[in-house]
């Protein structure tokens, strides 16, 4: 419960997708994987271009 106060959650499900410590999306009640999906390839391009 703690961590979901310091995040402020306060709907079920939820879900934060965190990169360098901090929150990159946030995602609560009704969502899909699909979703998901365009900010994680989003991220993970930029991370790829980081490592160049």
């Amino acid at each position: 419960m703690e961590i979901a106060g310091q995040h402020l959650i306060f709907a079920v499900p939820t879900l934060l997708l965190m990169a360098d410590g901090r929150e990159i999306t946030r995602l609560s009640r009704h969502f899909g994987m699909h979703e998901l999906e365009q900010p994680v390839r989003r991220y993970a391009k930029l991370f790829k271009q980081a490592e160049l």
